[in-house]
């Protein structure tokens, strides 16, 4: 509606990119979109963030090209934590943990309570055979989130850990999250990746599959997360790639 009204409103063209490379799948939409949002406005951060993030995952080859965008929006607003966040995603994507560490650790010297990084960094902690760390990570930001996080689900989650280690901890977290899924909606790409860390590899396609399904957001990242390493010469991996419309 608003480009009806206005035909150069960089913003909403920016809106209607992320709306295409996220949830429809039209990464060449999405592209065209971007590259109009900004040469309408090339101080755009909105545009020139989402852009890098949308571009790596579209081509994981353009890595240096997205980490410039992300600097011109670092550039354009230094203090912008969503900015931040995506810097250590896909530093994070290229297997730089220990750089996206420092991202998330600077980003939360400046806001404590911003809640995505804790969701990465103990994402991160797994990679680098670090369980403790990496629950008491998402603890934390189950914590801020308020979701799932305090009372009997915390303790059930810490309980599972000391008798069971990071698999009895996943396992538990896998029930808490099919139980909160009956009051309301939890992708089955959560699901999935908790399969991931327990190196599942039948279960994480039954989760990625049923995430496809239900054309989950989440699984335009499943082409570059390192998580899904261990699964990426099975032909299933590559014709769910091909049926998201990516080019394999």
């Amino acid at each position: 509606k608003a480009l009806q009204l206005d035909t150069s409103l960089a913003e909403a063209h920016a809106a209607i990119a992320f709306l295409k490379f996220q949830h429809y799948w039209d990464f060449e939409g999405a592209e065209r979109e971007y590259q109009q949002a900004i040469n309408l406005n090339p101080r755009n951060v909105a545009a020139r963030e989402w852009h890098a993030y949308h571009s790596y995952l579209a081509d994981p080859n353009r890595f240096n090209a997205a980490m410039d965008e992300l600097k011109t929006a670092q550039e354009l607003d230094a203090l912008s934590l969503s900015v931040n966040f995506n810097r250590a995603t896909l530093l994070y994507f290229n297997h730089q943990y220990d750089d996206s560490i420092e991202q998330i650790q600077s980003m939360h010297d400046q806001d404590p309570g911003f809640t995505f990084g804790y969701g990465l960094l103990g994402v991160i902690y797994t990679h680098k055979k670090m369980p403790a760390k990496a629950v008491e990570a998402w603890l934390k930001g189950s914590a801020l989130e308020g979701v799932g996080s305090s009372g009997a689900a915390e303790q059930a989650l810490r309980d599972a850990f000391e008798k069971g280690g990071l698999d009895g901890y996943l396992r538990r977290h896998i029930e808490l999250l099919q139980d909160e899924s009956k009051r309301g909606y939890i992708s089955p790409y959560f699901v999935a990746i908790d399969y991931g860390l327990l190196g599942d590899k039948e279960r994480v396609f039954e989760w990625l599959e049923k995430a496809y399904k239900e054309r989950s957001s989440w699984l335009v990242e499943v082409r570059v997360d390192p998580l899904w390493d261990f699964v990426r010469s099975d032909a299933r991996y590559g014709d769910l790639l091909r049926k998201l419309g990516y080019k394999v």
